[in-house]
């Protein structure tokens, strides 16, 4: 994964246009990448040389990179947060251009929990139920108002 970074070449080169990049996501130690270099080519590219919008795309990269890591992880003694990181990572890039970055989106598995239906079945103030719940052919209190299949 070649990285190569030089805070003292910031034209309009390709590698000044990286090292703009580099420098505005805080990709520039070489030891901890980011990104290679010619995926931040590439985002330069993508956006037609314009930095902020290079920069951008690529830290939503490495943000989609985090995001397949899990919330938290532990390696011995050392915890990362990883939700910190997309979080900081999101900073940085709505500093860069104001509202591009990604909300995070935390999932949710699960449902109502079987207390809050029991809550809102005994609940006086909930109207009736203006459907009859069982379907064709159920053991109904109230008749079906279609024929039945039983002649």
């Amino acid at each position: 994964m070649p990285f190569t970074y030089d805070p003292t070449i910031l034209d309009a080169t390709v590698a000044g246009l990286r090292n703009q990049v580099r420098l505005k996501l805080g990709d520039n130690d070489p030891h901890v990448p980011l990104l290679d270099d010619k995926e931040v080519d590439y985002f330069v590219a993508q956006s037609s040389s314009d930095v902020p919008r290079a920069t951008v795309a690529a830290g939503r990269a490495v943000m989609a990179r985090i995001a397949r890591r899990p919330e938290t992880e532990t390696n011995g003694t050392i915890t990362i947060n990883w939700g910190d990181v997309r979080a900081r990572i999101q900073g940085v890039l709505d500093t860069i251009l104001p509202g591009s970055s990604v909300p995070i989106v935390h999932g949710f598995a699960g449902g109502t929990s079987i207390a809050d239906i029991e809550t809102r079945d005994h609940d006086t103030d909930k109207p009736p139920w203006t459907y009859d719940e069982t379907g064709p052919g159920d053991a109904s209190p109230h008749p079906h108002p279609w024929p039945s299949d039983d002649h």
